[in-house]
């Protein structure tokens, strides 16, 4: 799903606990640690290029799962995807919105994920 202007997680109407911005690596894996009091979990992001532009993998760490992931372009645009119920842990081929003009995925410019607690026995 693509948005016009900048959402943040707030903007969905799906519950979460709380948010987390992450700017992509230029290139390569890059892991952040979440604020307190959610500092024992994390998440890594993997930039990897395709020929329509880059693309973005994911992993959360800890006791945590995303319900949902936003991913902003270089123009004041962005793609969510969200997960109806059923949070995960991990994902991949992630992209911000197709550029009009290029027909290309925009760069990357910064990724919030909107997570939750995961409690349950067995992980997600």
């Amino acid at each position: 799903m693509q948005f016009v202007n900048n959402p943040t997680c707030i903007n969905f109407p799906a519950s979460f606990a709380f948010e987390v911005n992450v700017v992509p690596p230029a290139a390569g894996s890059t892991t952040t640690t979440f604020p307190a009091p959610h500092n024992d979990g994390s998440v890594t992001t993997t930039l990897h290029r395709s020929t329509r532009g880059p693309l973005l993998d994911f992993h959360v760490h800890g006791p945590y799962a995303a319900h949902g992931v936003i991913v902003r372009g270089a123009v004041n645009a962005a793609s969510f995807y969200g997960y109806e119920g059923i949070p995960v842990r991990a994902d991949q081929r992630f992209h911000a919105p197709i550029s009009p003009i290029t027909h290309q995925f925009e760069p990357i410019q910064i990724i919030h994920f909107c997570l939750v607690s995961n409690h349950r026995k067995g992980g997600v």
